[in-house]
């Protein structure tokens, strides 16, 4: 895994919102916040580490000029989206580390925030379409706030699990 930057973040104690467990009221709560994201440039995407173990149940940030957004997404249960100034005082805590996988789209603008939620309208993933083309998500299917790449049309997971595709705002 690539460390490009690093720093220390108190997982308990970063600013969220609400857990949204509803796509919808998801979207009502921050869904202008979010919508301001687009147009600018994905600088990173970070995720948090205890020792040199990735720790995938806590939230993913990703960097977006001078703004963090910090997505934790509990697939199929909630959603919940911090946002703060890049220079933020988040406290001691875990190590967050660049995620080097997906590097490659670090320095992309955002062209598209989409939000992809199951039958139930449980919000499992917030989606980003960048500049190139290409798709990265942050929540899957399961337990974990995982960022991947994958086309929003993807078949990864069944549709009655992911069938719901909003945009953000």
């Amino acid at each position: 895994m690539e460390q490009t930057s690093a720093f220390q973040a108190d997982v308990w104690n970063l600013p969220m919102s609400p857990r949204g467990q509803d796509l919808y009221e998801l979207n009502e709560l921050v869904g202008k916040c979010v919508k301001e994201f687009e147009g600018h440039v994905l600088d990173a995407i970070y995720v948090a580490f205890d020792d040199d173990e990735w720790d995938f149940d806590l939230p993913v940030i990703l960097r977006v000029g001078e703004k963090l957004l910090i997505v934790l997404a509990v697939s199929g249960i909630s959603m919940a989206i911090g946002i703060v100034p890049a220079n933020a005082d988040l406290g001691v805590g875990m190590e967050y580390r660049a995620f080097g996988p997906l590097a490659v789209h670090f320095g992309k603008r955002i062209e598209q925030l989409y939000w992809r939620a199951d039958s139930s309208r449980q919000p499992l993933a917030l989606g980003i379409e960048l500049a190139d083309g290409a798709h990265v998500r942050i929540g899957d299917g399961g337990d974990i706030t995982i960022p991947t790449a994958s086309a929003p049309s993807s078949k990864e997971y069944p549709a009655e699990f992911d069938d719901i595709m909003l945009p953000v705002g």
